[in-house]
């Protein structure tokens, strides 16, 4: 009869075992991600950054109007 319990606890404490490990993994997800926009965010400065520069440029040869 006490087969039953103890079965079901050990059960729980697998099931909390793998929510702990799970949660684990969509933290380190989250900071992968943060760290992804925050790469992306310092890219699109520099793309403005040439996009100003090849404007200049263009401006310069007489590609487009001023």
């Amino acid at each position: 009869m006490t087969d039953g319990p103890d079965n079901l606890v050990l059960q729980l404490l697998r099931i909390d075992a793998r929510f702990a490990v799970m949660s684990e993994d969509l933290g380190e997800c989250k900071d992968r991600m943060t760290s992804i926009e925050a790469g992306m965010a310092t890219l699109n400065r520099g793309l403005g950054r040439v996009e100003n520069c090849l404007d200049r440029i263009e401006v310069r040869l007489g590609l487009v109007e001023a």
